[in-house]
C-alpha cells in the first residue's frame, strides 16, 4: 500500500470519527456510476414525490405494460416518500424485480429506508457507498498481492500464504469471501470492519510469510471500487519489468 492510499484511509477514518448519526452501508456490489446516477435522478424528483399516488405507482411497477424507464422513474420517486407504505412497496418490488433493475431497486430500497428513518428520528442518516459494497459494519475490499519478481509460488509458499493470511484476517474480525492463489499472485475478497487499519491487517501476514524467503512483493493493491478481472492482472504482470 502506498503513502497516498494510507493518507486517504486516514482521512476517511477521521471523518467517520467526527460524524454523529446512523451509518448505512450499501451492501450490494453496484457500479459507482449507477449509484451516482440514481441519487442524482432521485433527488431531482423530490418535488414530484410530494404529490405521488402510491396505489397508482404500485399498478405501474407490477404492470407488464410499464417500460423499464417508467419503473426506474417510479422507484426513484417513491424512495423520497417518508411513508412505511412507500418502503413496503419498494420492498415488495425488489423481491421479484425485473433483472435489469436489480441494482436500481436495491438503491431505491436503501434510500427509502433512510428517508423513513430520517422522518421518524432526529438522528442524522449517512450512507457509505463503494463499488464493492459491504455488510453490517464492514466494507468489502479486493486485494491483489504479487510474488516477488513474478516468481512462481512453491507448494510450501502457497500453504504458508493460505495459513498466515487466514489466521490474521480472522484475528482482525475480517470475513473472507474469496481467496484465490495463482502461480505468482493471489487475490482476496474480504469484508473488513469499517474502522480497521488496513495496512496493519495486511502487513502482519505479509511480513510473517516473508520470514520464509521474502517471496511476496511488499507493494500490493487494495480497492473497494471493483474486482480486478484476471485479464487485467495478467496484463499488469506482463508490463512489469
Amino acid at each position: 500500500m502506498n503513502s497516498k492510499n494510507e493518507d486517504i484511509l486516514k482521512r476517511f477514518h477521521e471523518s467517520l470519527e467526527n460524524m454523529k448519526g446512523n451509518i448505512h452501508i450499501i451492501e450490494s456490489q453496484i457500479d459507482v456510476d449507477i449509484q451516482m446516477k440514481f441519487y442524482s435522478y432521485s433527488n431531482n424528483l423530490k418535488e414530484e414525490s410530494n404529490h405521488a399516488d402510491l396505489e397508482r405507482e404500485e399498478e405501474l411497477l407490477f404492470s407488464p405494460e410499464t417500460s423499464l424507464e417508467e419503473k426506474k422513474h417510479s422507484l426513484a420517486m417513491i424512495s423520497n416518500i417518508p411513508d412505511v407504505k412507500a418502503f413496503r412497496l419498494i420492498e415488495k418490488y425488489t423481491a421479484e424485480s425485473d433483472p435489469e433493475l436489480k441494482d436500481w431497486g436495491a438503491l431505491s430500497l436503501l434510500k427509502s429506508r433512510i428517508t423513513l428513518e430520517t422522518d421518524l428520528s432526529d438522528e442524522k442518516q449517512m450512507v457509505i457507498s463503494t463499488g464493492l459494497g459491504g455488510k453490517d459494519n464492514k466494507l468489502r475490499f479486493f486485494i491483489l498481492i504479487l510474488s516477488e519478481g513474478k516468481e512462481a509460488f512453491s507448494d510450501f509458499q502457497k500453504k504458508t500464504i493460505q495459513k498466515e493470511f487466514s489466521y490474521f484476517l480472522e484475528k482482525s474480525d475480517c470475513e473472507t469471501e474469496e481467496f484465490v492463489i495463482r502461480d505468482n499472485y493471489f487475490t482476496l475478497l474480504i469484508l473488513v470492519p469499517i474502522m480497521a487499519d488496513l495496512q496493519e491487517i495486511f502487513d502482519a501476514p505479509l511480513n510473517e510469510c516473508n520470514q520464509y524467503g521474502n517471496f511476496l512483493n511488499r507493494d500490493y493493491i487494495i480497492t473497494n471500487v471493483r474486482k480486478i478481472p484476471t485479464e487485467e492482472i495478467n496484463e499488469l504482470l506482463t508490463k512489469m519489468k
